[in-house]
């Protein structure tokens, strides 16, 4: 459907849509565990 919608370049729009939806989940995920544990290293 979404390729549909935009045509022929629409497949890798939105592939570096998701791959930025991705790395965002995985950072946001990375801040709160760093928050969230005690970092016991020091």
């Amino acid at each position: 459907m979404y390729l549909k919608m935009t045509g022929k370049d629409g497949e890798a729009k939105l592939e570096d849509t998701l791959d930025m939806l991705l790395n965002s989940i995985n950072t946001a995920e990375d801040d709160a565990e760093s928050r969230h544990f005690v970092n016991n290293a020091g």
